[in-house]
């Protein structure tokens, strides 16, 4: 675009060069240099502004496209629907927000999302700080779902991926989820996070009793309360791995999985040399396998 006011801008990738998910592109204008993000939906789909589609420039003025590498989509909380019309809302925070890979947009607390249809994702990024017995907020999901991506992406945006460590984080994830019947299974690398810190996964999957499957938990250290009431009431629980070689005990797991399945799965780390089991360690009647 060459000129003067008001313009919009369509990019196409190029066909012999694949797919680029987004660039970085730079507008130039009286002295100005404006730099925004555009992304890409789909398979040479025209690219759009992010954060708005109309630009300005001088007389003269240009812009110029930067190449950049596409984000990894699965580097963010994703909430994939399962249901048509389904909205999602956090409080106690602002974040931001996208459908599939689109662009991203700001999301006050307790505001829902536009709604998606089955098979259709939202994706969530932040850095968002944890408040003592609050966390950083608790989702409201109107419609059966499935979790993948990572959580760490509320905390750290962009570089979640770079990210395996909850230190300093207290409460970071506290009733994140608590109390959601819409969730049915939760990825496996949801929660990567190697380190724990106190309360962060506390009470985060209370009385979600559509959840099947929870994520991995890497972590081999437990630390006091980080898994309190993690899983408590989620009637439909029958699978969790869990590599921690602490020894559970009320301090650190106190009734996590209290209210799961009658039966079901549990799979620890083979490094483990306890053997509790009952609504604070492994759930009764569960088989256990070693990994």
């Amino acid at each position: 675009y060459e000129g003067s006011g008001d313009g919009t801008a369509v990019f196409r990738s190029d066909t012999n060069e694949g797919i680029d998910r987004e660039m970085s592109v730079r507008f130039v204008g009286s002295g100005e240099s404006i730099e925004r993000v555009v992304t890409q939906e789909g398979l040479r789909q025209p690219f759009g502004l992010s954060s708005g589609g109309v630009f300005r420039v001088a007389n003269g003025g240009r812009f110029g496209v930067l190449k950049v590498r596409g984000v990894d989509t699965s580097s963010y909380l994703t909430i994939v629907a399962l249901e048509d019309g389904l909205t999602a809302s956090l409080s106690a925070n602002a974040c931001e927000y996208r459908i599939d890979s689109g662009g991203w947009y700001s999301l006050s607390a307790d505001t829902k999302t536009p709604p998606i249809n089955s098979g259709q994702k939202l994706q969530f990024r932040g850095n968002l700080t944890p408040i003592e017995g609050v966390g950083i907020g608790t989702f409201s999901i109107s419609k059966k779902c499935n979790l993948e991506g990572n959580c760490m992406s509320l905390l750290f945006g962009d570089n979640a991926n770079s990210n395996n460590s909850l230190e300093g984080y207290n409460y970071a994830f506290y009733k994140l989820f608590f109390g959601s019947n819409s969730i049915v299974s939760v990825s496996n690398d949801f929660l990567p996070a190697t380190t724990l810190e106190e309360y962060c996964y506390s009470t985060m999957f209370r009385n979600c009793k559509s959840l099947t499957t929870a994520p991995v938990l890497p972590a081999t250290t437990l630390l006091p309360h980080c898994y309190y009431y993690m899983f408590q009431g989620c009637s439909s629980l029958n699978w969790i791995k869990a590599m921690f070689t602490t020894t559970p005990i009320t301090r650190y797991t106190n009734y996590w999985v209290n209210g799961v399945a009658s039966t079901g799965t549990f799979v620890k780390n083979k490094d483990a040399t306890w053997t509790n089991t009952g609504n604070s360690s492994v759930p009764s009647n569960w088989t256990i396998i070693k990994e």
